[in-house]
């Protein structure tokens, strides 16, 4: 009679340990020096392959490269980030770097273009601001590509704690998401 819930216990714990696959998902596969992606059920064909890199879908995009530009797709194959890019970072904060020729910019999930590819450089959002550099200087974009702290610094850090670290005229000091100079509580 003890051995009864013993074996239910033991079985029950195997189907949670051990889940059958039901979802879809793509997988890479490779044609040569080239790469697709076909459903991991089905094994029907997502995409051709038809890149030179292919990645792991990662929040329901994955970044691939054909002729040497960079882009990302969704699980249905669809460009979401056009593969034109040079360089890409990664997520952070719904919103991703790219890099087109000397020029940064950002993209949203959706493949939207938060404001304009202009910046020498940037920075990934954190607490809402991203930092961006224009001849030389820096300063900080809101999550709709607006200016909202002038791009007037020589160096700044990312915000933490609603704060962050900049350089004007070689005096260091700290500032808020307002861009007022604070005095940090330690």
């Amino acid at each position: 009679m003890r051995l009864f819930p013993i074996f239910l216990l033991i079985l029950s714990t195997l189907s949670v340990a051990l889940p059958a696959q039901t979802t879809s998902m793509p997988v890479v596969y490779q044609k040569g020096k080239l790469f697709g992606y076909r459903d991991s059920l089905s094994g029907k064909q997502i995409t051709s392959a038809k890149y030179e890199m292919a990645g792991e879908f990662v929040d329901g995009l994955a970044r691939v490269r054909m002729n040497k530009k960079l882009g990302m797709i969704n699980t249905l194959g669809r460009a979401i980030i056009s593969v034109r890019y040079d360089e890409i970072g990664e997520f952070s904060e719904n919103a991703i770097w790219v890099r087109l020729g000397k020029k940064y910019g950002f993209i949203d999930r959706k493949g939207v273009r938060i404001g304009s590819l202009k910046y020498d450089n940037v920075h990934d959002f954190h607490e809402g601001l991203a930092a961006v550099c224009l001849n030389k200087k820096w300063g900080f974009i809101n999550p709709k590509g607006e200016v909202v702290i002038p791009i007037i610094y020589s160096e700044v850090s990312e915000f933490v704690g609603g704060m962050a670290a900049v350089n004007l005229d070689d005096e260091e000091f700290t500032i808020n998401a307002q861009g007022e100079r604070v005095v940090p509580k330690y």
